[in-house]
């Protein structure tokens, strides 16, 4: 039986939604290893190094009064070293590409001289946090 052209757009939506969840997915679970590695660091991240809530679908009036902004890194680490204010990290999947959101944020704070990187896995995070915290 074949499928008219309005169903095979349906199945296309859907397809493209289960994708993009299973990505976002996967990045939570990067993130996930990411958080449980550097606890155990010997550095004292427990109040500075933490993931910034800004994904998700949620009501337009609550965004907009909560303050959530588009295109935010996922992870921030609030110390300073000798070139930077402070480190933003964010996760991507190995075919994950930033958005244009996402591109113009990372471009205004390292205007701001903060650091901004994207990460394709959690041991290249620790080791970006490593580096980073190297030089302070």
């Amino acid at each position: 039986m074949a499928l008219t052209i309005s169903e095979y757009e349906k199945l296309k939506e859907i397809n493209n939604s289960k994708q993009k969840r299973n990505i976002s997915f996967e990045e939570a679970n990067i993130q996930a290893a990411f958080f449980t590695v550097a606890a155990m660091l010997p550095y004292d991240l427990d109040k500075t190094l933490f993931h910034i809530p800004n994904e998700g679908k949620r009501n337009p009036k609550f965004v907009k009064k909560s303050g959530i902004k588009k295109g935010v890194a996922d992870v921030f680490l609030s110390k300073a070293n000798s070139k930077y204010h402070g480190l933003y990290i964010e996760f991507k999947t190995e075919d994950g590409k930033q958005t244009a959101d996402q591109i113009e944020f990372q471009k205004q704070v390292e205007a701001e001289s903060y650091k901004y990187v994207v990460c394709r896995s959690a041991s290249q995070g620790i080791e970006v946090l490593k580096e980073y915290l190297k030089d302070r």
